[in-house]
């Protein structure tokens, strides 16, 4: 059902149309007044009681008690039930707990008004800037010197933090330079050719060697590596040279 229900057929919109009269006319009002407080049409219903002078029972939401204690109304049905549903929207209850509670002795008795208390607003804090400058301004010479002391402290923490900020950033950089520098010698390793064995350098002369051997009787390849052994043998001997094996062997 979409739009404001006019007032002759407010009945039939009504959230009690479901065969629950009788709950509206119990001694307890605090199920009737949550149905009512639901309803789409509450105002038209709690004018229709006032119009009638509905002598008991829950219209609207309201107790008969409650019907009494109501403003004066506009004399156009339009504009009173307007009031009404102003009146009804102001009077809504935010939980379940501000109703009337199950048990109550009279019909008539006054449902609690279920508005909460308005919060206390609180101060808005200044922001530091403004609250240095309200301090420094202040009359009071020991709040100045706070503000003082407060102001000084504020600089140190500033250079504190800019220096602690440089530190990481130069920390980050020098990570960054590292993993990068880590990265490109390994794509250097992946291209660069196996590098061959370094030939070994040898600091004598087969030929000597092999001549000394010849004049001291002992048997040596003719080709080929000369054997470590007969190369320390030679050493021992005083590393001739092939001059002088010649020599000697004349």
């Amino acid at each position: 059902m979409s739009g404001t229900p006019s007032f002759e057929d407010w009945r039939a919109a009504a959230a009690c149309a479901e065969g629950q009269a009788s709950l509206f006319f119990s001694s307890s009002p605090a199920k009737a007044a949550a149905i009512c407080r639901r309803c789409p049409v509450r105002a038209e219903c709690l004018y229709d009681a006032l119009d009638t002078n509905a002598p008991g029972g829950v219209w609207g939401g309201l107790t008969r008690q409650e019907r009494d204690d109501l403003p004066t109304l506009p004399d156009a049905p339009a504009a009173a039930i307007a009031a009404l549903r102003d009146h009804l929207d102001q009077l809504d209850a935010p939980d379940v707990e501000s109703a009337p509670t199950e048990g109550t002795s009279a019909m008539d008795g006054t449902i609690p008004n279920p508005r909460p208390a308005e919060p206390t607003a609180q101060p808005v804090p200044l922001p530091v800037g403004k609250l240095l400058a309200w301090a420094a301004d202040h009359s009071d010479a020991k709040i100045r010197k706070l503000a003082v002391q407060a102001r000084d402290a504020v600089d140190t923490l500033r250079a504190r933090h800019h220096t602690e900020q440089q530190v990481k950033s130069i920390d980050e950089e020098a990570a960054a330079l590292e993993a990068r520098l880590a990265q490109l010698k390994e794509q250097k390793a992946a291209i660069t050719p196996a590098k061959k064995p370094a030939a070994v350098t040898r600091d004598y002369e087969p030929a000597d060697v092999r001549a000394w051997a010849a004049t001291a009787g002992i048997d040596v390849p003719t080709h080929g590596r000369v054997p470590q052994t007969l190369v320390d043998a030679w050493r021992a001997a005083g590393a001739p040279t092939r001059q002088s094996a010649r020599s000697e062997e004349e």
